[in-house]
This record gives structure tokens, C-alpha cells and sequence, in this order.
């Protein structure tokens, strides 16, 4: 992917413009079958990290009925 910006003198923010250059990754999602769960897992935990984080933040969670991801308490 490519994302350009021209030279735009009078604007307030990236008024030189810029070019940036990325690889993207996909790939087709297929919804389960009714039931069925979305990932091959009951416990995971999700971590957030970097941006303006001072520190990661993780939590436990399970995947519960119909892909229904849960707090558990």
C-alpha cells in the first residue's frame, strides 16, 4: 500500500506533504457454523502495549457461547 500526500503549502499540518509505504497481510474470515466458536480456544488473554501506554495492560478472557468473549469473574 501507498499513501501519498502532496506538497500543500497553506495547510496547518504536513504542509511539505509526505509518502509512506507499507506491506498488508489478509486473509479471507469464513464464519463458523452456527455454535461453532471463532477461535480454537476457551482462555486467552488480550494485551494492549505501545502508543502513549506507560505500561501493558493485559486481561484474561474466555470465549464463551457463539464467539462471546467474557471478563471471568
Amino acid at each position: 500500500m501507498t499513501w501519498i500526500r502532496p506538497n500543500l503549502p497553506r495547510v496547518k499540518i504536513y504542509p511539505q506533504g509526505f509518502s509512506y509505504q507499507a506491506t498488508l497481510v489478509g486473509s479471507l474470515y469464513v464464519r463458523p457454523p452456527p455454535g461453532g466458536q471463532v477461535l480454537a480456544l476457551t482462555d486467552a488473554n488480550v494485551a494492549f502495549s505501545g502508543g502513549d501506554l506507560s505500561d501493558t495492560i493485559t486481561d484474561p478472557i474466555t470465549i464463551g457461547p457463539n464467539s462471546r468473549v467474557q471478563k471471568p469473574w
